[in-house]
């Protein structure tokens, strides 16, 4: 039997910068109708869930008819800060053998990406490798396409072995001593770590209108290096580049 490959978005209403943000429109559609479409065009992803909790906050979530389609939903009814319970909780329930992780904050997720990463996974299954991921320990691609995939029965082992709850994978990737991971680097063509086209401010939110409105319109499936090779040629186009992210110890 073929390992079974489910894309896990944790999304949440709550943020303290933009608060939800996860359903602010771009190009007429929310971002996380953005994330889920983009990660359902991957052709490895088998189904996608949106991870969330029990918390009445993010009822709207549910409410949002473009993302029925799209994805499935899981309700964590446990701690709201338990993010690494709340994905195993996912993958049990939809018995993923491979967990695509993603967050709802990067709508231009590539799935082409996803696909080389799955594809990498499963082709080295014989080196034991644990963990993939394009950008989460060594950033080369920009902020904001970030993907980690990994096997479901890794992360649970490092849930036993370190306890963690902040983030998911992240976590497998800061303990190589146990577990076999790899990262994709970009090429030199497409490294540029320092551009960010995530979602964390409403600075980050206009730059994303403009480049959602003139890519996506007529192709969800637009590729992250096209987006990247433009900014390249119209730097004009960048007005986020004084936001600071926050690192993943703050959470």
């Amino acid at each position: 039997m073929y390992p079974k490959v489910v894309a896990i978005i944790q999304a949440r209403m709550s943020s303290t910068r933009l608060p939800g943000k996860v359903l602010l429109p771009l190009a007429g559609k929310p971002v996380l109708w953005w994330v889920a479409k983009r990660a359902d065009l991957a052709e490895y992803i088998d189904e996608v869930v949106v991870a969330t909790t029990s918390n009445p906050a993010n009822r709207p979530m549910f409410e949002c008819e473009d993302l029925w389609p799209l994805c499935y939903y899981h309700t964590y009814y446990k701690d709201e800060n338990d993010v690494i319970g709340r994905a195993i909780s996912a993958a049990n329930y939809f018995r993923a053998d491979i967990i695509v992780d993603i967050t709802a904050d990067c709508p231009m997720v590539d799935p082409r990406h996803i696909d080389k990463l799955v594809k990498k996974l499963k082709m080295l299954k014989d080196q034991n490798l644990d963990y993939v991921s394009n950008d989460i320990v060594s950033r080369s691609w920009p902020d904001g396409l970030d993907i980690q995939v990994y096997w479901t029965d890794a992360l649970i082992k490092c849930k036993r072995l370190f306890n963690p709850q902040q983030h998911c994978g992240w976590n497998i990737a800061n303990h190589p001593e146990v577990f076999k991971i790899h990262h994709w680097q970009a090429r030199p063509s497409m490294r540029w770590p320092e551009l960010g086209l995530t979602l964390d401010t409403p600075k980050d939110y206009e730059m994303l209108k403009v480049l959602f409105d003139k890519f996506g319109k007529d192709d969800p499936g637009f590729s992250a290096e096209t987006v990247i090779k433009f900014l390249k040629k119209n730097r004009e186009y960048i007005t986020n580049s004084d936001v600071r992210r926050k690192t993943p110890e703050e959470g």
